[in-house]
């Protein structure tokens, strides 16, 4: 599991006791039951949005949702004394977990280096406690961090007595299943190589099978547009390589946030167009003519991606993203494994 500490404050990075501090959390993390956390921190430019003191829900939820596709499991943003002041935030508030019917768990705390909360470090005392509220807000189980906080100042030894297993149960499940499938792509990736041999026919796309991760048309509620699955995910080792079905053109490629390297592929099949969008490759292809049978592209990790693997969404005629939405998903894009030859 993963922990990402987002600092809006460029200068935490060159504090001297930040490894020591994210030594500290990571320790105190681990100590519980079931506990296997990495706990990472960067530094992003932003100024998040205060009513009434306190960050709003709606924008923290937006900031924090693409960090959540990418495969963290909580994120919390931090910003020091001087940006909470400039901010606006409560002078009495150091730190706040707001509750969300959302999956992913976010918290944010002000601190600066060397500053303290009950004599203790605060930047280490203030991200244990809301993540300990993270704890207790996923499980369900009876929140006791401010009872803790008063009687002795310090939550860090409860930590042990949390059974990180009944901590989000159903998407760490699915987490392990995609690491799983990435595992054997990777086996058989090896396999083949030192067989060199291929097995036949297994797909226009690929040189063989790979698992399918997410199908086309899967209910999902973080595509706002089309509350769906657009495409396909095959999960890939790094630089698998794309081929293409048909004779047609690279038309159009670039990076995004989101999307990461991508193209789009181009052809027609039985006397219609259709294009191709290749998304999250792991280097951004050139516009070119291709041939049936040539890689194009190569599979890869960027953009909000939770691992290597391959995502294509078919589209009829051209990409159309502004006019997609939940009603005519499945009249502007097709099954990518309904285009053979």
């Amino acid at each position: 599991m993963k922990l990402l500490i987002i600092t809006a404050d460029k200068d935490t990075l060159k504090w001297k006791s930040l490894p020591r501090k994210l030594q500290v959390i990571t320790n105190v993390i681990n100590s519980g039951k079931n506990a296997d956390w990495e706990v990472s921190i960067e530094y992003v430019h932003t100024t998040p949005v205060f009513f009434d003191g306190r960050i709003l829900h709606e924008w923290l939820d937006a900031f924090i949702e693409p960090f959540f596709q990418k495969g963290y499991d909580v994120v919390g943003l931090h910003f020091s004394n001087e940006q909470r002041t400039q901010w606006g935030m409560k002078p009495t508030l150091g730190g706040s977990n707001p509750r969300s019917d959302k999956e992913f768990g976010q918290f944010y705390l002000w601190a600066d280096e060397h500053s303290t909360r009950y004599g203790e470090n605060r930047f280490i005392q203030n991200v244990l406690h809301e993540f300990k509220h993270e704890y207790h807000q996923q499980t369900g189980i009876l929140d006791d961090t401010h009872t803790i906080d008063k009687r002795t100042r310090d939550v860090s030894n409860s930590f042990q007595k949390m059974d990180w297993a009944l901590y989000q149960p159903v998407r760490q499940e699915l987490k392990r299943k995609l690491s799983l499938y990435q595992q054997l792509a990777e086996a058989w990736r090896m396999v083949v190589a030192l067989t060199n041999k291929k097995k036949p026919n297994a797909h226009p796309r690929f040189d063989f099978d790979y698992p399918v991760t997410q199908a086309y048309g899967v209910e999902n509620s973080a595509y706002k547009l089309t509350g769906r699955h657009i495409g396909t995910d095959w999960a890939c080792p790094k630089n698998t390589a794309i081929m293409a079905p048909f004779d047609g053109e690279v038309t159009k490629v670039g990076t995004t946030k989101a999307l990461g390297n991508y193209c789009h592929f181009e052809y027609k099949y039985n006397g219609t167009t259709y294009v191709d969008r290749c998304l999250h490759l792991n280097k951004k292809p050139t516009k070119r003519t291709v041939t049936r049978g040539e890689m194009f592209a190569l599979t890869g990790n960027t953009g909000f991606s939770t691992g290597y693997h391959s995502h294509i969404d078919v589209w009829i005629g051209q990409v159309d993203i502004a006019s997609i939405d939940k009603y005519n998903w499945n009249l502007l894009t097709v099954d990518p494994d309904h285009i053979y030859s």
